[in-house]
């Protein structure tokens, strides 16, 4: 387990200074291979832009990408009858496994 502070964390994200975060939110196996991936892509274009993809699941059923900087206010993870939550909320859950 790595220790890092959420603020940390998204500041290393949104900087694009690591290329992958893998964890897990502890006490629910639905959630406990999840990443982080920070990658520039062209399109086919001389600039590069930079996105955010986070894989929630292994078969990539919850999958989302963000251009540039991680919305930190989007509700990532669905917790059934306890409903929604953002990677702020679960923060204290959260397990880091890697940071490349």
């Amino acid at each position: 387990m790595i220790d890092c502070k959420y603020e940390e964390l998204i500041e290393l994200i949104n900087s694009h200074s690591i290329s992958k975060v893998q964890f897990k939110v502890k006490d629910y196996s639905h959630y406990n291979n999840c990443k982080f991936i920070i990658k520039e892509d062209t399109f086919n274009s001389k600039n590069g832009v930079f996105l955010i993809d986070i894989i929630l699941t292994k078969d990539g059923s919850e999958n989302i990408c963000f251009y540039d900087k991680f919305k930190e206010d989007y509700k990532l993870f669905y917790l059934g009858k306890l409903g929604s939550f953002t990677l702020k909320q679960l923060w204290n859950r959260v397990e880091i496994i890697n940071i490349e």
